[in-house]
């Protein structure tokens, strides 16, 4: 049962999108990745600073 609806969950996806446009778009997240978590930290940093400067006033 859940093999058959991930196999239905993958054909929408390439319906959707051909198989070869897919591939890169993988690969080109994985890629970025590193520096996506480290833009993340980076800001979820900047929020906690506000909130922080928020409480002081």
């Amino acid at each position: 049962m859940k093999k058959d609806r991930h196999k239905t969950e993958i054909g929408t996806v390439e319906s959707g999108l051909k198989s070869s446009q897919l591939r890169p778009l993988f690969n080109r997240q994985e890629s970025n990745s590193a520096q996506g978590k480290k833009r993340e930290l980076q800001t979820a940093d900047r929020i906690l600073l506000l909130m922080q400067e928020e409480e002081k006033y």
